[in-house]
């Protein structure tokens, strides 16, 4: 249901669900609607300006990257049957809209994708002009460390396991030429199967054999029998622990003085609009 307004009780439970198309719509000018009005920039705002970019407060940037992907999953199979073309046009025009707008904006992608979940990524000004749109998230003034805690290996101290990537998001991941792993000419190695993939399968996904987190000395073993496999309770049924998100100097040690740091999600990055740009325009075209 959309509920455009505040309603009462009885009036809101009530209400019977709007179509798809409908709810897209009424996102799209909702944006179409403020995108103007909005701030545009919560570090010139005069007396009331703290100096510094707020990343995590909604403007005219974090306006036009929510249209530019509602249009993209409004122009996509699951909500597109039919392939209305001009769904794809409109998606990719609005990303190119941001595009645009970080460009006169100076905005860069980060040096590294691994980076923008860094400490420090509001702060380096290499990480936050990526940034567009982000939920910041930490119980103390120094930070936590709730997403290491709970991803962090089982076998690890203090580490419980949590979110396990499949073989499926590993097997999703292309070789850096470009071909998928079991495509001819990937050159891929079933004895060595993790080598010579796309990056960001690295910054990922933690593999039997890696260092992980980062201060650790011995090489995790994922595999059934290991320090952090089967059947130790909770471990790894997949193989594969979380690296993405998690900062891998947080050491849960209990002597440990680094036990804490800033937290980001990403709702909205520059290099996110880029592929949703690239997608929009190869399905127009």
């Amino acid at each position: 249901p959309i509920m455009d307004r505040q309603l009462p009780a009885n009036e809101a439970n009530s209400l019977s669900r709007n179509t798809s198309d409908e709810v897209f719509q009424f996102i799209i000018d909702e944006c179409d609607a403020i995108k103007d009005d909005i701030i545009k920039d919560y570090s010139k705002l005069g007396d009331y300006s703290l100096g510094i970019t707020e990343g995590g407060r909604a403007d005219r940037m974090a306006v036009l990257a929510l249209r530019a992907r509602a249009a993209l999953y409004w122009a996509s199979p699951l909500f597109n049957p039919a392939n209305d073309n001009e769904r794809w046009y409109n998606a990719a025009v609005y990303s190119k809209a941001v595009i645009d707008e970080c460009a006169a904006d100076g905005r860069k992608l980060a040096t590294k994708y691994e980076q923008l979940w860094a400490s420090d990524n509001f702060t380096n000004p290499r990480i936050k002009n990526e940034l567009i749109f982000c939920y910041r998230y930490y119980k103390n003034t120094g930070g936590d460390n709730l997403v290491e805690t709970n991803n962090y290996p089982v076998g690890i101290e203090n580490g419980k396991g949590g979110n396990c990537p499949t073989q499926n998001l590993v097997d999703a991941y292309d070789m850096k030429n470009g071909k998928a792993w079991d495509e001819p000419g990937s050159g891929y190695d079933a004895s060595k199967p993790y080598d010579n993939r796309d990056p960001r399968m690295e910054a990922t996904v933690a593999v039997n054999g890696d260092v992980w987190p980062t201060y650790q000395k011995e090489p995790l073993q994922t595999y059934h029998g290991g320090r952090n496999g089967q059947p130790m309770t909770d471990a790894t049924t997949t193989g594969y622990y979380l690296k993405k998100l998690c900062n891998g100097a947080i050491d849960l040690s209990a002597n440990s003085k680094y036990k804490e740091s800033y937290h980001v999600y990403l709702n909205f990055r520059l290099g996110g609009v880029y592929l949703d740009y690239a997608e929009a325009a190869y399905r127009y075209f």
